[in-house]
């Protein structure tokens, strides 16, 4: 059968063997000229209440795994992988049973796995950290906390959380905002008890748990300890540099986290690189982010404007967000960049954003249309 095809306005409708298909492109670019001046210039900022709902986490210990028998740690790998994906369809569905160990358990298991050989980040350094090794991003066998805090999100709506700021990152960013923090043994060491106490403490007083680094990525293992032992049900929000593995650690954590807040900083050029954060680079950051938006799960994207780097970094990574404009949120983080550290000397991020830069960045959020949460 020929292809038929005929347009009336902005409809084009066409057949052929296959069926009929209506094509409605977007038109809200071609009308801007006309909505501008009657007052509208783009997507407004979001300015309602995010709903945390209910944290999905403590469900996934209603999952019981009793068949894997009493010895199920000594399993081998691929068979956990596949007890896993069983069990998240069954989850998924809503189908609880009683049993031991549970899905939360599983999961924290395979992560303890994963790290030694460690393929939880983007490095992939392979590092046997539960032989003793320590990875490329310092990350050991034990964790250190480098301080407990009660904290106001930068997005509205996420309310008050409980933080306990984990110590070390796969990062060495030029303008880091901690860097007391953030090598791998500062703070002091912790126990999964340790830890899972204090947010017990602070459960009637928070709306949420916030996972912190540093990057947090790397600390899968501790952090699915501490919430497999978790009584208060509330919802946890991951904030991470988008470095996650997308075959390993995302998986992972789906189910157990209700908000990501990813940072997406870079374009594909050598940006990341230049500025100490190769490991935040464009290609693995969007292919984080994109498997954290196939889960249930709202996601936030975190964009740092750096000065000088509006176009081969803010405009990409905002249209590449255009994309998802429906799935997720943009954060502007509030107060922006300021340099810091050994960015004081460099000549293009030795000063903040100037005015001509914070009017671009506005101009591209409205022209992509996005959702912003700051």
């Amino acid at each position: 059968m020929a292809e038929r095809s005929v347009s009336r306005s902005f409809v084009h409708v066409s057949s052929d063997a296959d069926g009929i298909r209506v094509e409605v492109p977007d038109v809200v670019p071609t009308l801007e000229p006309f909505l501008a001046s009657l007052g509208w210039h783009g997507h407004p900022t979001y300015s309602g209440t995010l709903d945390l709902g209910e944290a999905r986490w403590p469900t996934l210990r209603q999952v019981g795994l009793p068949h894997l028998g009493p010895n199920w740690r000594q399993l081998p790998p691929g068979r956990l992988w596949a007890a896993h994906a069983v069990a998240m369809a069954r989850w998924r569905k809503g189908q609880t049973s009683p049993g031991s160990p549970t899905l939360l358990d599983l999961k924290a298991e395979l992560a303890r796995r994963e790290s030694s050989p460690c393929r939880l980040c983007a490095l992939r350094c392979l590092a046997r950290r539960q032989e003793g090794e320590r990875g490329l991003c310092g990350a050991g066998h034990q964790s250190r906390v480098f301080s407990f805090q009660v904290l106001s999100a930068e997005e509205p709506g996420l309310g008050r959380g409980a933080a306990a700021r984990l110590s070390g990152c796969n990062a060495n960013c030029t303008y880091c905002s901690r860097p007391d923090g953030i090598p791998s043994l500062a703070g002091r060491e912790v126990a999964p008890e340790q830890v899972r106490d204090w947010l017990e403490s602070q459960a009637e007083s928070v709306e949420a748990i916030h996972w912190i680094g540093g990057n947090v990525d790397q600390e899968l293992p501790f952090i699915l300890k501490v919430m497999a032992g978790l009584s208060s049900p509330l919802p946890v929000i991951w904030n991470h540099n988008a470095t996650a593995t997308p075959e390993v650690a995302i998986p992972l954590l789906d189910g157990v986290v209700d908000v990501y807040l990813p940072d997406l900083r870079y374009g594909s050029g050598p940006c990341a690189a230049r500025t100490g954060a190769d490991v935040m680079n464009y290609a693995h950051a969007t292919a984080c982010i994109e498997a954290e938006l196939r889960q249930d799960a709202q996601v936030i994207v975190r964009h740092l404007a750096l000065p000088g780097h509006i176009d081969c970094c803010s405009r990409p990574v905002l249209e590449w967000l255009s994309r998802y404009r429906d799935r997720v949120f943009l954060s502007l983080m509030g107060c922006g960049y300021m340099p810091l550290r050994f960015a004081m000397e460099d000549i293009q991020l030795g000063r903040s954003l100037n005015q001509a830069e914070h009017a671009t960045l506005e101009e591209l959020v409205n022209s992509f249309r996005l959702r912003r949460v700051s």
